[in-house]
């Protein structure tokens, strides 16, 4: 009982100290006054702003006119980084920490086993950068893409350091805390997919349509391939997006999606999924038929050389539920993050190319099927984790123009896109 009062106290006072960094970070961030456009000249050689009345000489002819326009623009231009940087760490830190919270309160995480979790999500996502940087070099050598600037060298690393970072965090959470919650909504929403359906669960429908091997296998495929394309997405898209704005909504999105949608919206719609349905919740004749019905496609596979890799991974993650921290384990159904994270490739692959765009659309809707068919979701997870990685999308654009241009400018563009 002791132990336990001090890690109740422990995280207690960590929480207030997050609460307290937060208010200081919002604070700072809304007193931080507006960039300097460096950009906007006036007419008598001088550098103008809006937060400023007097200008900085930059004209004249002489090599020393020359010299103070460059000093000056070169002054201008890191004040302006460096305050965009202030901005967007007094903005995503404190979230991040919001997110991290609940570890501090996780008795049973061991410290070494946290260090192996995080270098394992780190390794994958140097990985996943080489694999990217390595992709646009061969592109270079054809002549179908420009090299690599340096410029996006510092966003590599950082999208590297925050996939790794968020994974490993996401997975404490949802293997260690998220099973304290428990899998109460499970009844509920089986009982109004049900009647939704006149009776019918959604698998069945899927089943119906697409229930022979080899489509069984096409979605078993599609599914399986999420999670490399999941683990690549931060880096192509810092390789990928020329557009600096575009780029930091779609890597923003990416990891606050993984604290607001795959944590605490799996904390308040706690729930475990149609496959664990009977070992966890409760009997439920559909869902024995559905478990009957994978493991008979499975058997046919086997004739081939082939699997329906769901079971296994199924049958993965529901020994380890719990359990010792291992890689990639935890159970939650709504909202899917599988859709929500599918909905963000459709989003990213419109902001490259219409045809690219299109693409991960018809991905993004065989992963709502396979997420019904191999037993994953109900239907509406799906719905659900793609509207929330929308909203969350739409929310982003107001959120990097406060980051770029500071409060104080963004309030006068607001006002010049409405008169």
């Amino acid at each position: 009982m002791g132990g336990c009062s001090r890690v109740k106290l422990s995280g207690c006072r960590v929480g207030l100290s997050c609460q307290r960094f937060v208010i200081y970070s919002l604070w700072h961030f809304c007193k931080y006054p507006a960039p300097l456009d460096f950009e906007r000249l006036g007419a008598d050689g001088h550098v103008t702003n809006g937060n400023a009345q007097s200008g900085v000489p930059c004209g004249g002819s002489s090599l020393a006119g020359k010299s103070q326009r460059d000093a000056a623009l070169k002054g201008i231009e890191v004040g302006r980084a460096r305050s965009l940087a202030v901005r967007a760490a007094a903005l995503l830190i404190p979230l991040l920490m919001a997110g991290c919270a609940p570890l501090f309160v996780v008795s049973s995480l061991q410290p070494g086993a946290f260090l192996l979790l995080n270098l394992s999500y780190l390794s994958l996502a140097i990985l996943a950068g080489g694999i990217v940087v390595g992709a646009r070099a061969v592109l270079h050598r054809m002549g179908r893409a420009a090299p690599l600037d340096p410029s996006q060298k510092p966003w590599l690393l950082g999208a590297i350091v925050a996939t790794a970072v968020t994974l490993s965090y996401f997975q404490v959470f949802k293997q260690l805390v998220l099973p304290g919650r428990g899998f109460p909504l499970d009844p509920i929403i089986a009982a109004a997919e049900q009647k939704l359906l006149l009776g019918h669960d959604a698998w069945e429908v899927t089943h119906a349509l697409f229930g022979s091997l080899l489509p069984t296998l096409i979605l078993d495929t599609a599914y399986a391939l999420w999670l490399p394309i999941m683990f690549l997405f931060p880096a192509a898209v810092v390789v990928a997006i020329a557009d600096r704005q575009v780029r930091g909504r779609l890597v923003g999105t990416w990891v606050i999606s993984w604290i607001l949608i795959g944590s605490y919206g799996a904390w308040l719609l706690a729930s475990a999924g149609p496959c664990y349905f009977n070992a966890l919740v409760g009997p439920h004749e559909g869902y024995v038929r559905m478990t009957e019905a994978l493991h008979a496609l499975n058997r046919q596979a086997s004739h081939y050389g082939l699997s329906v890799q769901a079971l296994y991974f199924q049958d993965m993650l529901r020994q380890s539920q719990g359990g010792p921290l291992v890689f990639a384990s935890g159970i939650s159904a709504m909202p899917s993050m599988h859709v929500a994270m599918a909905t963000l490739f459709v989003i990213g692959g419109f902001q490259k190319s219409r045809r690219l765009g299109y693409f991960f659309l018809c991905y993004a809707l065989l992963i709502w099927i396979a997420s019904i068919h191999l037993g994953w979701h109900y239907a509406a997870d799906g719905i659900l984790g793609a509207l929330m990685m929308t909203s969350l999308w739409l929310v982003s654009a107001p959120v990097a123009r406060l980051i770029a241009f500071g409060v104080r400018a963004a309030a006068p563009a607001k006002h010049l896109q409405t008169s």
